[in-house]
Formats: C-alpha cells, structure tokens, sequence
C-alpha cells in the first residue's frame, strides 16, 4: 500500500499581466511538496511556444514544455544553458506553468496551473506641438499638443508621462520646479488630457519663463 504525497502548489509572481520593453527572468513559489516546475511560454501571433534556446515549436511538441530551477521555495526561468523569448514587439506573449510532486503528480489534473499574460511594447508614441507655431506671441503662452500611443495588434501600453522641455537662446533651460532658467538640460512635467490625447504646459512664473 502507499499514501499519495501532498499536491504541489505553485504561483507566478513575474511577470504580470502588463506591458514591458525589458524582461527579467521568471519567477514565482512553489510549496515544500513541489518537486518540479513546468514551463511554458506561446506568442498568440504564431500560436507557437518557446523551445528553450531560440526556436519556436509548435506547442504539443516535447520541447515546448520547459523546466525551472527550483531552490528553497522559489522556482525561476531559464536555468543555465536557455533564455526568455526574444523581445518581439507589439507581441502577446503567454506564460504559463504547473508543478508536480515528487510522485510526478501534476498541479492539476490536465493543462497548466497557472497563466499570465504579458505583452512587449516597444513603440515610442508620437507627440505633436500644436501652440505656439514657429514665429512670434505676445502673450504668455500656454503650450499645447498632442500625443498618442498607437495600437499594435492588440499591444499598446499608453502614455504615463509627458515631458516638456523649454530652450532659449543661448541655451538654457527652463526648471518648472525651480523656477528659473538653469543651465543643464531640464525637463517638466506636462498635464496630460487621455480621453483627447492632448497635453498642455503653462510655465511659471510666466513673467519670468518668456523673458
């Protein structure tokens, strides 16, 4: 007779469900009852997965399922000798995992455990200076424009902050936070508007920015 060992119980902390430019390894838990972790990364555009060391497979081949390291209650991937997917841009990507224990029990009883989907956005947005227009004002100006983040199937990480630099002739530049016109390059923060993709930036003090 025999007694089956505790289930594994495993967890996905990296990546979320969110979009990056860079990745750091994978990793999550794994309970004391783990014995191994399987891994699992497919791209939605080819439905393909990723075998390990740079090739992507079809994703009921062997070589789409990977292993982790696995040490003291946290599991990690690639191990030596592999590496994450390439980062694709404007790719869905999802990871997905499962453990076993040390009876080769699986975390559930058919697929993976556990699924995060990531994306890689890589895009820069586009911005546009609508006012002031090359030329002369005579009144301080507040400056307006506008900005988007496009949509690339599927991908598109949005605008978090929009920076305004203001130089003048002879080079300086001008420090919302101090200010004043400082020599180092300086960089403000604009108010964003999303639902009309426009940003808008009033100096001040005006009287002292456009001097």
């Amino acid at each position: 007779w025999g007694v089956q060992p505790p289930p594994a119980v495993t967890a996905i902390t990296n990546p979320t469900a969110n979009h990056y430019r860079q990745l750091t390894p994978f990793g999550g838990t794994a309970n004391a009852d783990t014995f191994e972790v399987e891994v699992q990364i497919d791209r939605s555009d080819t439905g393909q997965c990723w075998d390990g060391t740079g090739g992507w497979v079809a994703c009921a081949a062997g070589a789409a399922v990977r292993n982790a390291t696995l040490n003291s209650g946290l599991w990690a991937y690639p191990p030596g000798g592999e590496s994450l997917p390439p980062l694709i841009n404007n790719t869905t990507f999802t990871l997905s995992i499962r453990g076993r224990n040390i009876a080769d029990i699986p975390e559930v009883g058919s697929g993976f455990a556990h699924a995060v989907t990531y994306k890689v956005d890589r895009t820069s947005p586009t911005s546009t200076l609508t006012f002031p227009s090359a030329g002369f004002v005579n009144v301080y100006p507040t400056l307006t424009g506008g900005v988007v983040d496009a949509n690339n199937n599927g991908v598109q990480a949005g605008i978090s902050e929009i920076a305004v630099r203001i130089r003048r002739s002879n080079g300086d530049s001008w420090d919302q936070a101090q200010g004043k016109w400082v020599a180092n390059p300086s960089f403000n923060a604009a108010a964003y508007n999303q639902p009309l993709n426009q940003w808008t930036f009033s100096a001040t003090p005006s009287s002292v920015t456009w001097i």
